[in-house]
């Protein structure tokens, strides 16, 4: 399997970016809903997890966008339609800035709330802000709203892509295993 993209393919490191991503965000996400319902202690050990996670989801997409920019994407198969080709595009398009802005609200909001972000334990992530609870609430708001949003793309994301590969059988999912 070659490194990098070809025209009609994902190379090695696109796919390794691409589903490492999905694990860690899908895995932030799920945590991201369920917080509330946990007992304390247990939310507060996930919590330090979630925020390690999103500090490697920010810079693995750092990473892809660097990648992506020096790959761009390789074509959609033959077949699928103009509205379509631009919507996934609009889609992709989105998903980057968000799901830069995401990590970087969370770490905002931990900031503000006077709680440093630890990286697996290894590091702390310096303070963007100094304590504010005022802030601490928008930008609490801004990180749930990107999650839903984020919870949408990939909705649209997972769902076109089976529908291209198993109803229109163009086996796009192939692409990126």
């Amino acid at each position: 399997m070659p490194l990098r993209d070809t025209p009609y393919s994902y190379g090695l490191v696109s796919k390794l970016l691409h589903w490492t991503l999905a694990l860690l965000i899908l895995t932030n996400l799920v945590m991201g809903l369920f917080f509330g319902n946990m007992p304390k202690d247990l939310r507060f050990t996930l919590i330090m997890w979630h925020k390690s996670i999103g500090a490697a989801v920010l810079i693995l997409m750092l990473a892809r966008i660097i990648w992506r920019s020096a790959q761009g994407f390789p074509q959609l198969p033959e077949g699928i339609v103009l509205w379509q080709r631009r919507l996934a595009r609009l889609v992709h398009v989105a998903l980057y800035p968000i799901l830069i802005a995401q990590p970087v609200t969370g770490w905002l909001l931990s900031s503000a709330a006077g709680h440093p972000v630890s990286v697996f334990g290894l590091f702390a992530l310096p303070d963007l802000i100094g304590k504010n609870p005022l802030w601490a609430k928008a930008f609490d708001l801004a990180h749930d709203v990107l999650g839903y949003v984020i919870l949408a793309l990939l909705t649209a994301h997972i769902t076109a892509a089976f529908y291209h590969h198993f109803i229109e059988g163009n086996k796009l999912i192939r692409r990126m295993l």
